[in-house]
């Protein structure tokens, strides 16, 4: 059975100036190429890395730099019409789930497989 390490509820789609405001603590270089704002925290994809924030209990915010060479597997699942599911599994065992409401997952899927076909 898998265990969830992160999960982030209600991502939709925001402008790429709103992601880069959370993640440019990182890096000022960084080239978005689509960014989600949730219930509980954010994502982005760059054309390496996934970058993830978490609202943690207690107003405290844990932030994950992924390079996307650490995805070793990853699932779509259709919900319903309006909400989808991205599961990410790690090398390091650990799982992430991203939950999406009304959002058209194509940017993601094509970064995937990208990794996955070696482009």
């Amino acid at each position: 059975m898998e265990e969830v390490n992160y999960v982030i509820d209600g991502l939709k789609k925001v402008d790429n100036n709103i992601v880069k405001s959370t993640f440019s603590k990182f890096s000022s270089w960084i080239r978005f190429k689509v960014g989600y704002k949730g219930l509980n925290g954010q994502m982005t994809f760059t054309y390496s890395q996934v970058l993830l924030s978490f609202n943690r209990p207690g107003g405290a915010v844990e932030y994950r730099v992924i390079p996307l060479k650490q995805v070793i597997s990853y699932s779509i699942t259709e919900i319903d019409s309006q909400k989808s599911q991205l599961k990410l599994w790690l090398r390091n065992n650990e799982c992430i789930k991203l939950n999406f409401i009304g959002e058209d997952l194509k940017e993601i899927i094509k970064t995937l497989s990208a990794l996955y076909n070696g482009l």
